[in-house]
Formats: C-alpha cells, sequence, structure tokens
C-alpha cells in the first residue's frame, strides 16, 4: 500500500515537471519569435525611416504577384496591335519592317485602283501591279527606310530628337535626299517590270516627271513627317509611314480627279 502511494506520488511529481518545462520552452520559444520580429522591424526602419519610400517586403511580393498576373494576361492575348507590332520589330526588325511594308504599299495600291475606277463596273483590278507594289515595298522600301529612318535618328541630334530643330532638319532631308531616291527607285522598279523591260529609259523618264512628282510629293509629306519626327516613336516609323501612304494615294487620286477636271472645262470652253 505504501509502495502503491509512494509510486502515484511519484507520477504525479513527474507530470507536474513535464508540464513546467514544456511551458517554459513554449514561452522561450515565444520570447524568441517575439525577440526577432523587434529585430526584424527595427531592421526595417532603420533602412526604410519615416517618410521614406521603402516597400515592405510582403508588398514586393505581391505586387510581383500582379505583375505576373498582368503578363500572362497579356500572354493571353489581351496586347495591343501595337505593342504586338513593337514585340515583332524588337525580335526582327528588317523582317517586320519589310513585310508591314508589302502590306502597306498593296493595300495603297488598291484603294488607288479602287478611287480610279470610280463607280465603273467594267474596269477589273489589276492584281499584277498590286503584287509588284508590294514586292518593291518587301524588297526595298521596307529595308532601305529602315535603315534611312534609323541613320536620322542616331545622327541628327540625338540628344534633343524631337527638338524644333531636329524635326526640321530630319524634314528638310527626308524630302531633300531621301524622297528623290526613293522616286527613282520606283520609276526603276516601274521601268523594269515594264513590257520593253528597258531600264535604259530611266533617264529620260527622270528628266520628264522626277521633278513633277517631288512637286506633289513636297504639297503632301512634309507635314506628316512633322508629325513624324516629332510624336511618332522611331521604332514605329516605317508603320506609321506606311498607313499615310494609303492616304497619299487617296490624295494623289483626288489630284488626278481634279486636273482631268479642269481639262474637261476648258476643253469645253473651247
Amino acid at each position: 500500500m505504501f509502495v502503491r502511494s509512494l509510486a502515484s506520488t511519484s507520477g504525479i511529481l513527474l507530470l507536474t515537471q513535464l508540464e513546467h518545462r514544456a511551458r517554459c520552452d513554449a514561452s522561450a520559444r515565444l520570447s524568441s519569435l517575439s525577440a526577432s520580429s523587434r529585430a526584424e522591424r527595427r531592421r526595417y526602419k532603420g533602412a526604410h525611416p519615416v517618410g521614406s519610400r521603402g516597400t515592405h517586403p510582403n508588398r514586393v511580393r505581391r505586387k510581383n504577384q500582379r505583375y505576373t498576373h498582368q503578363t500572362e494576361a497579356s500572354a493571353d492575348g489581351t496586347l495591343g496591335v501595337l505593342d504586338l507590332y513593337e514585340s515583332a520589330v524588337t525580335a526582327s526588325p528588317l523582317l517586320t519592317k519589310s513585310v508591314t511594308s508589302l502590306l502597306g504599299f498593296a493595300i495603297a495600291d488598291l484603294v488607288a485602283q479602287r478611287l480610279s475606277k470610280g463607280n465603273s463596273a467594267s474596269m477589273s483590278w489589276d492584281l499584277a501591279r498590286t503584287g509588284r507594289i508590294g514586292l518593291f515595298g518587301l524588297l526595298f522600301y521596307g529595308p532601305a527606310s529602315g535603315y534611312w529612318y534609323g541613320f536620322l535618328d542616331s545622327y541628327v541630334l540625338p540628344d534633343q530628337s524631337t527638338s524644333a530643330l531636329a524635326v526640321a532638319i530630319k524634314t528638310g532631308a527626308d524630302q531633300l535626299i531621301w524622297a528623290p531616291i526613293l522616286i527613282t527607285a520606283l520609276f526603276s522598279w516601274d521601268l523594269a517590270w515594264s513590257e520593253e523591260q528597258d531600264i535604259s529609259n530611266l533617264p529620260n523618264k527622270l528628266r520628264q516627271d522626277l521633278l513633277g512628282t517631288l512637286l506633289v510629293n513636297w504639297t503632301f509629306w512634309p507635314a506628316f513627317h512633322l508629325i513624324n519626327f516629332r510624336f511618332v516613336s522611331p521604332i514605329d516609323r516605317v508603320l506609321y509611314i506606311n498607313v499615310v501612304q494609303v492616304f497619299f494615294n487617296v490624295f494623289l487620286c483626288w489630284q488626278a480627279a481634279k486636273q482631268l477636271g479642269e481639262e474637261a472645262d476648258e476643253g469645253a470652253s473651247d
């Protein structure tokens, strides 16, 4: 009986000691965590004092998660057409500008043909001409214009690229240097694809038509190039010009119709 009572008393004492030790261990762990938390807050406050723009690590983590979700949403197709174009130019500048010019010149020619035939249903589409114009954009204009505008942006006041002086110099150089080269190349391309395929007629063609074509060009393009060099990003220049090219062909058709009307009025008066 005495032994049983002693054993019971010893067991109660052992359990009491274990419980006390457990409480001490828990209290020590809580104290350690509290000290670590206070130390972390002190380090954060020291690195980012009151009034600074420091960001708590948890906020950075949440911001990164939101950015990841936005990037995934963009990858799912929410990027705009311009963003997709700029991504393509960054990855393959020459190919993208060439393909863009092919589409731009082909669409511009289709618009010109549609406007020139008016309401006449008898006129058929000259798809061969559209193909030739598109190839000119693909093989010549896209690559050459990319290098030309890259040259202007790199060497004409690059530190003040959108200043009034830089815009004026770029526009003047484009119209006095690049425009004659482009028109000469287009004349050569047309002669090469003509029935005679005689490019030796190029000097005569230039004497007859170069100045007149430049004068028409100078009544339209300088205003659009002032906008181009002032407001358009360098990466988007070729795309911008190809879009304006469609309106230029509309302008040419309007000029041609106006000239025909004036000639008809003169013939009636005679």
